[in-house]
């Protein structure tokens, strides 16, 4: 009943301050171990300290550290509160050392929690930093430390036993619920990256199950079509129909092999190929689309003809070859040229390189362009639109074979010689 009140509290308070409900969560973890600590040693300091200014000033800390929740319910900046936390638990922790003997006194090993807590809340980023603030602070004591011998020490002999009690115990609870508090997180991301891919994994069955069956049908009726008697330019379009269907066939079972790949389902076959024959097929496939813009592949037949790589055909043609010459048309203006050219890198590992004149790669885009969870999208020289997946799917099968990917960018504007070249890393047989 009462881990139910606190999950209430947290998600109201999240609705409120339109925080996430993690970051709250870890937040009330931090406020709740640092808050107890605070206050234990503030108790030591009013009932075993001699001199007055511990205790007032332990006091005004904790109380400052007690509102820092309401802060957060005001809709401060969590950043900002944490920030603030933190370093009220730094100045607590100075003024109970300097007035227990100083940089001798073990309990500012504390100052290394200080690092942990600014991780868990704000980053990895914020970790490093409250760390160098903490070894600074550790060598303005040491330094202090050489000039004053021996600090002033108020604490009596029972507060030292209750400090050290403190400390011991207080560094197994902040164990405790700091492991405790990371295995949840844990837990609810891979609940949550479950609950994904069962989507997703979802998804891809009703793709191939309704797209297949709509395909078939469509076969049907482009077969039954074959058989009547059409007119010339109407049989012309007809033609482009089926080998438009076929295509769409072809891609739609290699994508349900990859995906099949991808989950170890089946075993990609790997077969010997002709580069040309993959090329006279980027030709003929690409024929409209390069007579559009009068954009001309270049590539030496005659010097390649025996050149052979290990791929699987369909995939290879499809979704590698065919896509990079799709991009390369897609982002070249009209009148230029693409390129394919082998050259050899090691041994039997050969690049093929894919060359184009176009508008080239973004500089902010190149980091991102393999990249599932990112928006990289963009509209042809002539508003050709995209998925941006294909360049996913071409590395995904790239990787199938064993072989790698790499990019050369050189944006329009910036260079003379502006264009894009993808190399594909594979093995020749």
């Amino acid at each position: 009943m009462d881990q139910n009140i606190v999950q209430t509290f947290i998600n109201r308070l999240s609705q409120k301050t339109l925080i996430n409900r993690d970051q709250i969560e870890s937040f009330m973890i931090t406020g709740f171990c640092t808050g107890i600590m605070m206050w234990s040693y503030t108790i030591v300091e009013i009932f075993f300290m001699k001199s007055i200014i511990p205790p007032i000033m332990g006091i005004s800390f904790c109380f400052l550290h007690a509102i820092s929740l309401y802060l957060i319910y005001l809709k401060f900046s969590l950043n900002k509160v944490i920030h603030f936390m933190l370093v009220l638990c730094v100045c607590h922790q100075l003024t109970f050392s300097f007035f227990s003997g100083g940089f001798e006194n073990n309990l500012l090993v504390w100052l290394s929690v200080i690092p942990i807590l600014a991780g868990i809340n704000l980053g990895g980023k914020m970790a490093f930093i409250w760390g160098g603030i903490s070894i600074i602070i550790s060598t303005i004591l040491v330094m202090i430390n050489n000039i004053i011998p021996s600090f002033s020490n108020e604490l009596s002999l029972n507060g030292l036993v209750y400090t050290r009690l403190i400390s011991h115990f207080g560094f197994i609870l902040f164990c405790t619920f700091i492991t405790y508090h990371h295995l949840s997180i844990q837990k609810k991301q891979h609940l949550i990256i479950s609950d994904e891919k069962e989507k997703v994994e979802c998804l891809f069955k009703v793709l191939f199950h309704d797209l297949g069956n709509a395909l078939t049908k469509q076969g049907i009726g482009i077969r039954l079509l074959e058989k009547e008697e059409i007119d010339f330019k109407i049989n012309k379009r007809f033609k482009l129909i089926s080998e438009s269907h076929q295509c769409m066939m072809e891609m739609t079972q290699n994508i349900r092999k990859m995906y099949a790949y991808s989950k170890g389902k089946a075993e990609l076959e790997l077969e010997s190929i002709s580069l040309n024959e993959c090329v006279d097929f980027i030709n003929e496939q690409f024929k409209n689309e390069l007579n559009q813009k009068n954009i001309s592949i270049q590539y030496d037949f005659n010097s390649n003809k025996d050149f052979k790589i290990l791929v699987e055909p369909i995939s290879f043609k499809y979704q590698v070859l065919g896509n990079l010459i799709n991009n390369a048309i897609k982002f070249s203006h009209s009148n230029s040229n693409i390129f394919i050219e082998i050259r050899p890198i090691k041994g039997n590992i050969y690049s093929i390189d894919v060359r184009d004149e176009g508008i080239g790669i973004p500089k902010n885009l190149l980091p991102i362009i393999f990249k599932a969870n990112q928006t990289t999208t963009r509209t042809g020289t002539n508003g050709e639109l995209g998925s941006g997946f294909g360049l996913i799917i071409m590395k995904t099968f790239m990787e199938l074979y064993g072989g790698a990917v790499n990019v050369r960018s050189l944006p329009l504007g910036e260079h003379k010689n502006h264009g894009t070249t993808f190399s594909l890393i594979l093995e020749a047989v």
